[in-house]
Order: C-alpha cells, then structure tokens, then sequence
C-alpha cells in the first residue's frame, strides 16, 4: 500500500469522522436536525447518531472520489470493504474526539 493512498485513507477518515460528527452534535446544526426529526422518525434518529451518520457521509465519500483501499478480488468487494473501512475509521474519530472534547 502506498504512502499517498494511506495519506487518502487518512484524509477520508478524518473527514467522515468530523463531518458526522458536526451534522449530529454540534449545536450550529441543532435547527437542522430538529426540523428533519419533525419530519421523520427514522431521519431524526440518523441525525442523532454519529456511526449512522458516518455511513451516508462515507457512501458520499465513495462515490465523489472512488478510494480503493484493496485491488484484489471482484470491484464490489473491494468497494464494499473501502465504504466500511472509511465508516470504521471515520466513527474511530469521532469516537476521540467525543472523548477528548465531552
């Protein structure tokens, strides 16, 4: 694996762990997730929680810039493992930085 495609995983990572992170917790989008959980239950509950959150921002990830952690095996496979290896990761940083900042 090399330097630049760690760097990217990196990257990824950090920015689905932020992101989700800020759509759930922080304050600044309290209107946001107040007006999607008057409209629906189960966006409501997405809205409030980071992992859920991590995996829509990942998907976007995926489909904006097309990271392939793995080159081996069928392309489903490989994309299937690069979304849940940006989840993982990404819910990894957000777990932190709850720890650090709560």
């Amino acid at each position: 694996m090399s330097w630049q495609l760690l760097t990217q995983v990196a990257v990824f990572s950090v920015a689905v762990g932020v992101v989700s992170l800020t759509l759930t917790q922080a304050a600044i989008f309290e209107w946001l997730r107040d007006w999607v959980e008057d409209r629906s239950e189960f966006l409501g509950e997405l809205f409030n929680c980071p992992y859920c959150m991590a995996h829509w921002i990942a998907l976007a990830v995926m489909l904006i810039y097309q990271p392939m952690l793995i080159g081996t095996g069928p392309a489903w496979a490989n994309w299937t493992v690069s979304w849940f290896t940006l989840v993982g990761l990404g819910s990894l940083v957000s777990g932190l930085i709850m720890r650090v900042f709560k």
